[in-house]
């Protein structure tokens, strides 16, 4: 969840990808876990950069087998195949944690995210009505839709309801190289 300022911040990709590793391994010093960050940031940056959601998440899944992470790759894969409306309407998780928070259930769930063609706000909200660890899910699937939506795609009244709504506008601006804070306009959708 707190590894995608890297991906808006860290243009140089060999370099994004050992600062999302480095900053995933300070909690999560797994193997997979790290892969799955770094391939999560190739995945923002693509669609910052304005590639279309399946070239982002191709990006992703070159990276996975880049580093080597079977894992990984089979979870940017699940990803693609995956639907969010139905898995929250039925109720049906298809993980052996159950969504539970473990990071590959929350990469999956991030990719189908991405590229469900509906507006953000419908899509983060299916992502946590498919239960367990909502809160992770939908920050992670959120992360990604932000930056193919970007943040004039969030509905106000969500972000009205934020104690540093302020603080939050501007270090995206920071981010963004945007002058005195000023938010940047939505992206066009692919």
């Amino acid at each position: 969840m707190r590894c995608i300022p890297t991906a808006l911040a860290v243009t140089e990709r060999d370099r994004r990808i050992g600062e999302s590793i480095e900053i995933s391994a300070i909690t999560h010093d797994d193997p997979v876990a790290v892969t799955a960050c770094a391939a999560y940031n190739e995945i923002a940056a693509a669609l910052v950069r304005g590639d279309d959601p399946e070239r982002a998440v191709a990006a992703g899944l070159a990276t996975a087998r880049r580093l080597g992470s079977t894992p990984v790759a089979a979870a940017i894969a699940q990803g693609q195949d995956l639907v969010p409306a139905l898995m929250a309407a039925a109720g049906a998780i298809p993980f052996a944690d159950q969504a539970s928070g473990y990071v590959l259930d929350s990469l999956s769930l991030a990719v189908a995210a991405v590229l469900d063609r509906r507006p953000l706000a419908d899509v983060v909200v299916d992502i946590a009505r498919i239960g367990n660890d909502t809160d992770t899910n939908a920050a992670i699937a959120g992360g990604l839709l932000g930056a193919r939506d970007g943040a004039c795609a969030i509905p106000s009244r969500w972000t009205a309801a934020l104690q540093f709504a302020a603080e939050f506008t501007a270090a995206a601006a920071v981010l963004a190289g945007l002058p005195d804070g000023v938010p940047g306009a939505a992206r066009p959708r692919a």
